[in-house]
């Protein structure tokens, strides 16, 4: 299928797709970063955080794993997807996700370290 398509920018597709059928069905979303969270394309890990943080109806220990997870990766553009991630699950009511927030204020990317300060 198209998660598995050679093309990132089809697989990033993919992600939006889901995400756009699929609102608020976190099973979904769950499954879906199970798929692609570690996709070797930066920018198709960045839309499975979008994903998995905006399709999740409430702010659930398994989604603010994923977020948590993806604030370790080596890629500042999904450090700061992980953050945003973050910001949403805090707003469900999540305060595991404030506490991940406040760690992220020692990153070594100002951009992530901003966004930090949302959550």
């Amino acid at each position: 299928g198209a998660l598995a398509h050679s093309d990132a920018g089809v697989r990033c597709l993919a992600v939006f797709a889901i995400e756009e059928v699929a609102p608020g069905d976190e099973d979904v979303a769950l499954e879906l970063f199970d798929r692609v969270g570690l996709d070797p394309s930066p920018d198709v890990r960045c839309a499975a955080l979008h994903a998995v943080s905006a399709m999740s109806a409430r702010a659930s220990p398994e989604a603010l794993a994923c977020c948590v997870d993806g604030c370790q990766d080596p890629s500042e553009a999904v450090r700061r997807a992980a953050v945003e991630g973050l910001t949403r699950l805090s707003r469900k009511g999540d305060r595991g996700a404030v506490a991940a927030g406040v760690r992220l204020l020692q990153d070594p990317s100002p951009s992530v370290r901003l966004g930090a300060m949302g959550t």
